[in-house]
């Protein structure tokens, strides 16, 4: 799923950051920070999103 998620992100990558720009910064923070599993969950959350969108 997590894959599936970065292909699609990686893919679609400015739709993306159109749809979740508030999420991205969240996840760098924490990135920035240390917290690489509280990172990839919300990043992960960020691509659940764009698909979401993109399929409906």
């Amino acid at each position: 799923e997590v894959l599936q998620c970065y292909i699609y992100g990686f893919y679609n990558i400015e739709e993306v950051i159109k749809l979740n720009e508030e999420n991205i910064e969240k996840a760098r923070e924490l990135i920035e920070e240390g917290k690489l599993e509280e990172a990839l969950e919300i990043s992960t959350e960020v691509m659940k999103k764009a698909i979401k969108e993109d399929l409906t």
